[in-house]
């Protein structure tokens, strides 16, 4: 703030005239930008704002000659009130304090696939309130939707299954519903599969996953690299009993040492396809990452690398993701 007051001092400016009320008459800062409505029409909202009057939806009150309309934007009435769009009306009621655990399943495609995981998640959050379903929220100063994840995805790596947990308040209604309603308002790429009940004193699903599979599909010229053959870099993979790899983190000097070989399940590479099948272990602690293998154990160069399409095409669990019922309504 003194900083802002020395500013002033020296260019002379009278930050008096700048702050005081101005007259609806003066011209005004903001005159220059065209909105569509009328400077009249405002100052006339203004003055019935001070006497807490409200201007009434112009499709059924009438015009208000606000400026908007025009030759090539007509405004669309009604003497129905109720033809006017609403938004869809909610499965819940507010009063109705029951809460329903559900597990989604989804898949994150095409360019969906760039999304970072606060992105996918304020996606999903989004489309199922607008969906008409309603969260149920975390107490404290700054509440939440309860929605969790067991991992993020890394950006970039696209996914044919993951999942999700959600918490509702007051829903009864289908699975296949729930699906239909959500699908509607995600945007490309982001789609439910499926979606099930969760078992009253189920933990969390990172306790079920056990491991992932990748499909790669390489860009041609990174088949051949320099050095042994992708075969013969798998063989000798697959024969190591560890394969040490370095980590940078931001903001540290030393690399942290990972060895992911235990981490490998299966290593295959099809060359007519140009596509390479992983199999790994769930790591909570840190797994192996596909561009990893790409690099330091198949030796496709960073650049050829990140030019790959990574896709997880499923997720080994060691049980069921979710109990699968016809209806919501048949567990509290």
């Amino acid at each position: 703030f003194d900083n802002w007051q020395q500013a002033i001092e020296e260019t002379g400016i009278d930050a008096a005239g700048y702050l005081a009320q101005r007259d609806l008459d003066d011209p005004l800062p903001w005159d220059m930008i065209d909105c569509g409505v009328e400077k009249v029409f405002l100052a006339q909202e203004y003055e019935k704002s001070l006497g807490t009057q409200l201007t009434g939806d112009c499709r059924s009150a009438g015009c208000h000659t606000c400026g908007v309309c025009s030759e090539d934007l007509q405004m669309i009435t009604t003497e129905e009130p109720s033809a006017v769009v609403s938004p869809p009306k909610r499965a819940f009621s507010l009063h109705d304090g029951v809460i329903t655990r559900l597990r989604i399943q989804f898949s994150k495609r095409g360019k969906a696939g760039l999304l970072s995981h606060l992105e996918l998640s304020s996606a999903i959050v989004r489309a199922i309130n607008i969906s008409g379903f309603f969260f149920a929220f975390s107490e404290g100063f700054h509440p939440h939707p309860k929605i969790s994840f067991p991992y993020a995805l890394p950006v970039g790596i696209e996914s044919l299954c993951e999942y999700a947990d959600i918490q509702l308040q007051g829903y009864r209604g289908s699975p296949e519903e729930f699906v239909l309603r959500v699908n509607r308002c995600l945007p490309s790429g982001l789609e439910i599969t499926d979606v099930g009940m969760i078992p009253p004193h189920a933990g969390s699903l990172s306790n079920l996953i056990e491991g992932f599979d990748y499909k790669i599909h390489l860009l041609q010229s990174s088949t051949t690299p320099s050095g042994p053959t992708l075969g013969d870099r798998i063989q000798e993979f697959l024969k190591s009993d560890t394969f040490p790899v370095s980590r940078h983190k931001k903001g540290t000097v030393t690399a942290a040492v990972k060895d992911i070989r235990p981490l490998v399940t299966s290593l295959a590479f099809d060359m007519k396809e140009a596509i390479l099948l992983v199999s790994t272990r769930f790591d909570p602690a840190g797994g192996v990452r596909p561009l990893e293998i790409l690099t330091q154990v198949m030796g496709v160069s960073e650049e050829h690398a990140k030019g790959a399409k990574i896709t997880k095409t499923g997720i080994t669990l060691t049980g069921e993701p979710f109990e699968k019922l016809k209806n919501m309504t048949e567990r509290p």
